[in-house]
C-alpha cells in the first residue's frame, strides 16, 4: 500500500487515537515503540510519523530484525570494512548509518538476539556505531522507530529482552488495534483497496460489492488483519476481471476461520441477558448466517435451525429496533 498519509484508511475509535499519537509523537526525536498484531500496518504508521517529523528530508530506513539470521544482524545494521571477513571485499555502509539525520525502523525489535540488543543499547546510548571489522567510531543521529507484535515488558520478566534497552525505546508507545476490533473500518478500507487496485490495473469502474459479501467480510475474524484484506481483495479482483459485482462467493477465506466469531452468542440466549446485548448477538449472527448464505433466507434459515417465519420475524425486529 502506499505511503501516504492518507494510506491509513479508518474511522474507528481505535485507529483515531493510534493516528492522534503518531500526530503528537511526531514533533520529538524521542524514540517510538509502535505495539500491534503482525499484519496492522505497524510500518505504515512509522513512515507516517516520519513523514510528519522535521526528519523528514532524511531516509527513511527500514529492517526486519526477525527476518536477518544473528550472524548478520550485526553487519546489517553497522555495516563492515573490507576484508573484515570472507567476502567482505569492499566497504558496506550500515542501515544505521544510512539512515543518519532521518529514521531507523526497528520491526520486530522483540525478536532481536541477546548479543544484537546490546549493540543496539550501546549505539541508543553514546550515538556511535563501529563498522565490523573497523576501529573508528562513527557519529550517528537517526530517530529509532521500534515495532513488535509482542509485548516487551513481558519479554523482560521473560529475560529474552534486555531491561535497559526496554528503558530506551519504551518512552513514546502507540498500540494499533487488530482489524476484529475496527469492524466500521473493514468495508472503508476494502473500497479503497478497490479503486486502487482498478486505477492501478486499468480495469476500469470499479465493480460493486453485494450486501452478502459484505456481511461476510464483516463477520470474518481476520487472523492477517489489514494485509490479509488487501491479499483478499487482490485475489478477488484478479479471478473476477470484468464483474459489475463481487458476491459472497468471489471472497474465498480461510474456511478453518469460517466459524461464528467466538463474541457472538446462540441466535436464542438465557432469558435474564440484558435485552440490548441480546439483540446485538441475535443480530450478529443472523447477519453471519445470511452472509454464508449468500442473502437466501430459507439456507440461513437452515444454518440457524429455526423456521424462515422466525427468521423473518426477528430481522423485521432488529430494523424496528436499530440493530
Amino acid at each position: 500500500m502506499s505511503e501516504r498519509h492518507d494510506s491509513i484508511i479508518g474511522d474507528s475509535q481505535g485507529i483515531r487515537e493510534a493516528r492522534s499519537a503518531v500526530e503528537r509523537f511526531a514533533t520529538y526525536p524521542t524514540p517510538v515503540v509502535l505495539y500491534g498484531e503482525t499484519g496492522t500496518g505497524k510500518e505504515l504508521f512509522a513512515r507516517l510519523l516520519h513523514l510528519l517529523s522535521p526528519r523528514n528530508n532524511g531516509r527513511f530506513v527500514a529492517v526486519n530484525c526477525a527476518s536477518i539470521p544473528e550472524t548478520l544482524i550485526e553487519s546489517e545494521l553497522f555495516g563492515y570494512e573490507r576484508g573484515a571477513f570472507t567476502g567482505a571485499e569492499q566497504r558496506r555502509i550500515g542501515l544505521w548509518e544510512s539512515a543518519n539525520r532521518g529514521a531507523l525502523f526497528l520491526d520486530e525489535v522483540g525478536d532481536l538476539s541477546s548479543l544484537a540488543q546490546t549493540k543496539v543499547l550501546r549505539t541508543l546510548q553514546e550515538r556511535l556505531i563501529r563498522r565490523v571489522g573497523g576501529t573508528e567510531d562513527i557519529p550517528v543521529d537517526a530517530r529509532i522507530i521500534a515495532a513488535t507484535h509482542v509485548n516487551l515488558s513481558e519479554g523482560v520478566k521473560a529475560g529474552t529482552f534486555r531491561k535497559d534497552l526496554y528503558y530506551r525505546l519504551h518512552i513514546l508507545h502507540v498500540t494499533i488495534p487488530p482489524l476484529r476490533e475496527r469492524r466500521d473500518d473493514i468495508l472503508l478500507i476494502l473500497d479503497y483497496l478497490i479503486r486502487k487496485l482498478c486505477e492501478d490495473w486499468n480495469l476500469g469502474r470499479p465493480p460493486s460489492v453485494s450486501q452478502g459479501a459484505k456481511n461476510k467480510l464483516l463477520v470474518y475474524p481476520w487472523p492477517g488483519n489489514v494485509r490479509e484484506l488487501e491479499n483478499v481483495a487482490t485475489r478477488t479482483l484478479s479471478m473476477s476481471p470484468g464483474a459489475r459485482e463481487l458476491r459472497a462467493d468471489d471472497f474465498q477465506l480461510l474456511e478453518s476461520e469460517m466459524a461464528i466469531p467466538p463474541d457472538v452468542l446462540p441466535i436464542f440466549v438465557a432469558k435474564g441477558t440484558l435485552h440490548h446485548m441480546r439483540m446485538q448477538a441475535e443480530a450478529a449472527m443472523v447477519r453471519w448466517a445470511l452472509a454464508e448464505s449468500d442473502e437466501n433466507q430459507t439456507i440461513a434459515a437452515q444454518r440457524l435451525g429455526v423456521h424462515r417465519n422466525t427468521l423473518i420475524e426477528k430481522m423485521r425486529g432488529f430494523r424496528t429496533e436499530g440493530y
